[in-house]
């Protein structure tokens, strides 16, 4: 005999896994399209309409309510060494950590603000177990790697300065000899000086430049691969968040 709690029961199945089709498809969809949106100001119902189409998007003012000098992070301490004697080694050109490492009691006020401007950004599926912030002092004239991730959702957020941001789309991957290293992969072309005899496609990769100023945010669709370029000494911050379908999507 079929009973109303068998109803219900099955009943929540199939929304489950109705949502979990939707939210695959959504995540392995890849736009054709090779262009930047962009959003002057930001609400739930225009960023989500720019994250569905697949595309990178601009928010050319986004509600920045981080005062770096306020925090004054240069003087916060990472593993007992204070950021500002960091960034000022020679031999450092980035500085990448999650505001969990700082040993000041600032942290936690540091953290509650990066993870509010998170919640407005991340999917409504998403979970604050699985976000990974991180902020990034980088030197003047610096590049990064270039790396592809692989998380739900990934932006950029430049709390001061300015860089330029390289964007490749996914057809352009063949060209860009990468290697996985844990939940991303990165380049074997060393940007500042790619060896075109090592590396000979990569001369006829496509790239989509964007310079980045401060209070501007970049969404990033999965499957994209970007580098950055420090165009002044430059504070920028990561926000990456998942799911539990896309966490899963990962471990394969």
């Amino acid at each position: 005999m079929i009973t109303l709690k068998k109803v219900l029961l099955f009943n929540l199945i199939i929304a489950i896994l109705i949502i979990l089709y939707i939210h695959s498809n959504k995540y392995f969809y890849i736009s054709n399209d090779q262009v930047i949106e962009q959003v002057e100001q930001l609400n739930k119902f225009n960023l989500e309409e720019s994250v569905s189409s697949k595309n990178p998007t601009i928010v050319r003012h986004f509600i920045n309510n981080i005062d770096i000098n306020s925090l004054d992070i240069e003087n916060l301490e990472i593993q007992n060494k204070k950021v500002k004697d960091l960034i000022k080694s020679p031999t450092l050109q980035v500085l990448l950590f999650n505001p969990l490492q700082l040993n000041n009691k600032i942290n936690i006020d540091l953290y509650n603000l990066f993870n509010k401007n998170l919640k407005l950004i991340s999917s409504p599926l998403s979970l604050s177990l699985f976000n990974n912030n991180y902020i990034n002092f980088t030197k003047n004239q610096t590049k990064t790697r270039i790396l592809q991730l692989f998380y739900d959702r990934t932006y950029i957020h430049i709390l001061s300065g300015k860089v330029k941001c390289y964007l490749f789309h996914p057809i352009q991957i063949p060209n860009l000899y990468l290697k996985k290293q844990k939940n991303r992969y990165m380049s074997l072309i060393n940007t500042n000086k790619p060896d075109m005899e090592k590396f000979p496609k990569y001369k006829d990769s496509e790239v989509i430049e964007i310079i980045l100023r401060k209070n501007t945010l970049l969404y990033i669709p999965n499957y994209w691969c970007f580098y950055i370029e420090s165009l002044e000494d430059s504070v920028f911050m990561f926000y990456n968040s998942d799911t539990v379908i896309s966490k899963i999507i990962n471990l394969f």
